[in-house]
């Protein structure tokens, strides 16, 4: 009798289900594992029976993609908007694509030294992707395979004729995976790549990427990638395509001298008006990512946010949980150093300048369904520079905060005591009133004695200078694991609380009932964020009634972090004396409570809430 060999396959197989075995026998893993199969036997599941309820459990708990990444399978992630789902794998008839390969990356110089990791971003005509994260190095490993849908354009050069270009991004994290930073945002003209493949021998390219920031002059460092049409298109003349592409260049080009003939023009129509006027924080041009001067209108663009912000006031709850940079001036004069991001770099690295935050706040309402403008003056301390984003309706004009995520009506308001423009993508008015004073402003945009229209031929031309930078931009939902999360970070507060009193000499002592009733405190502090509305907590004064002893004083400690360090947690707590001493209370039954909860927002954009309390004998 014959014996059948092992196959490459059976080996390959039998030593990932060894790996797996090894993996889901951590302790940490295996906990996990026997706490939702109880859960579903608890509820009435069997998980032999009811197996895609016990897989979506492990994957909202992060554990099929902690096994997955350990394994080095999860490579990519599709994060293509919602209203144009491509599956990677598919290709569907009479569609074009566009592939990207990445092969890795090297010459990243500064990351020699570093720690953290590295992802990569895309961007091109509506859908995203993003890679795996990677290890930062000087050569990281940032590869995988991208599709994205081009849409069809008739005409002799069909899909070659799109003039958007590929945006990358590529993010620093942290240890935890949080994002810290830009590495690199640039533009890939995709189609002189393929142009270029033609007659290539090796079909690899060599991409330099530029310093982010201060640091553009520099060089970042290079990635390595391949890119093609798939299905590819008909025969091609090359020399044709290159005077197109040319020609497309060339009208760009004039597209921006016209532009600033006619901003000229209406920047001398305006100073002409009123002596005063050229003392006003009139700002019509702003730096990009690569340093080119382009008119502040392009860095906005609607965005529809569609059920992952469902109103105005979350999209004002989201922007203001993102990191704020250095602001670098707002005024007349154009400061060198300034630079304002593309809307995708402000999304996956969460954090912007203030120009860059209000840019974002303002797309998203427009994605809304509102009239909204990005608005710039004096604050009301007349000390600094404003800027913040407004809404126009038929009876009344609101102010949106984008660093506080607060809404106020004109009368109430005290982020501005002047304003001198008002802009979005399509509009652009200079005040021409005698008082910039916002008391005295009337909002009536129609009367060009009140306010001095840039026109929209001018606006229009703007636009048309950078078509090539001007996607279609959307969100990604988020898939963070929110209640593991909150409660590895109750675990590891908790240590750091007992490790804190066993250096004064103190036991601890957790009241878990107490805890669960934090948990009503918290919710209320995020949903009075998200609707401007304060909550009425009768309930949880009766809950705290009933679960501290008579007798006994309760203290409570609230704080909103967006990072889910729990060393930086506490050394965020403790740096309020109402929490130190809290956790360094002394007294007869004392007994803590700590709670966590979680909340992910579009693009994993975390609000996370912690309290830590304490109850104990009153003995006054």
């Amino acid at each position: 009798s014959s014996v059948t060999q092992p196959t490459m396959a059976d080996e390959t197989s039998a030593s990932i289900k060894q790996a797996v075995r090894e993996l889901v026998s951590h302790d940490d893993v295996a906990l996990k594992l026997k706490e939702c199969i109880a859960e579903l036997l608890a509820n009435g599941q069997d998980p032999r029976e009811h197996p895609d309820v016990l897989k979506q459990k492990l994957r909202d708990l992060g554990i099929i993609d902690q096994v997955l990444s350990d394994l080095g399978i999860l490579n990519e992630e599709c994060v293509v908007s919602p209203e144009h789902p491509v599956d990677p794998l598919t290709i569907e008839d009479g569609v074009q694509y566009l592939h990207l390969s990445l092969n890795g990356g090297a010459a990243f110089i500064d990351l020699e030294d570093s720690s953290g990791y590295l992802q990569a971003h895309f961007q091109l005509q509506g859908e995203r992707y993003r890679s795996k994260q990677v290890v930062c190095s000087a050569e990281p490993s940032l590869k995988g395979s991208y599709l994205f849908r081009l849409n069809q354009l008739n005409g002799q050069y069909g899909v070659l004729d799109h003039q958007e270009q590929l945006h990358l991004v590529i993010t620093r994290h942290d240890h935890l995976g949080q994002p810290i930073g830009v590495l690199t945002s640039s533009f890939i003209d995709w189609r002189s790549l393929i142009s270029k493949s033609q007659t290539m021998v090796n079909p690899w390219h060599s991409i330099s990427l530029p310093g982010f920031g201060a640091l553009h002059h520099l060089p970042a460092g290079l990635i390595y990638a391949q890119l093609d049409i798939i299905p590819s298109p008909t025969t091609l003349n090359v020399t044709d395509w290159f005077h197109r592409r040319q020609a497309q260049q060339e009208d760009r080009i004039d597209a921006e001298r016209r532009f600033l003939t006619l901003s000229q023009r209406w920047w001398k129509d305006f100073t002409d008006g009123r002596a005063s006027h050229a003392q006003r924080l009139v700002k019509l041009f702003a730096a990009d990512e690569s340093s080119l001067r382009r008119s502040v209108t392009t860095f906005i663009r609607p965005i529809n946010p569609g059920r992952l912000l469902s109103s105005p006031r979350l999209c004002s709850r989201f922007v203001a949980l993102f990191t704020l940079v250095d602001d670098q001036g707002l005024g007349t004069d154009h400061h060198a150093s300034e630079r304002w991001q593309h809307l995708h770099t402000t999304l996956v690295s969460h954090q912007g300048s203030h120009n860059d935050l209000a840019n974002l706040l303002c797309s998203l309402l427009l994605g809304q369904g509102l009239d909204a403008y990005v608005c710039t003056g004096t604050s009301c301390a007349e000390t600094e520079l404003k800027v913040a984003v407004l809404t126009i309706s038929a009876d009344s004009v609101a102010f949106w905060d984008p660093l506080k995520g607060t809404r106020h009506q004109t009368h109430e308001q005290t982020l501005f005591s002047t304003i001198d423009t008002i802009y979005n993508h399509e509009r652009y008015y200079a005040n021409v009133q005698p008082s910039n004073l916002v008391d005295h402003l009337d909002f009536d945009l129609n009367n060009e004695k009140l306010w001095k229209p840039l026109t929209t031929d001018a606006i229009g031309t703007a636009r048309d200078g950078f078509v090539h930078q001007d996607g279609e931009q959307c969100l990604v939902p988020s898939r963070f694991p929110c209640d593991a999360t909150a409660e590895r970070l109750e675990v590891e507060l908790r240590q750091r609380v007992k490790e804190y009193r066993h250096g004064l000499g103190l036991n601890t002592r957790r009241d878990a009932r107490l805890e669960t009733v934090l948990s009503q405190a918290l919710v209320a502090y995020e949903a009075e964020r998200q609707h401007g509305v304060s909550l009425d907590n009768e309930d949880f004064q009766h809950s705290i009634k009933r679960c501290v002893p008579p007798g006994h004083v309760f203290k409570g400690f609230p704080l909103l972090v967006k990072h889910v360090n729990s060393t930086k947690i506490f050394e965020q707590a403790m740096a309020s004396e109402a929490c130190s001493s809290i956790v360094a209370c002394e007294g007869d039954q004392v007994h803590h409570a700590i709670r966590v909860h979680v909340y992910a927002y579009a693009e994993d954009v975390l609000s996370i809430w912690v309290m830590i309390a304490v109850r104990y004998l009153n003995l006054l």
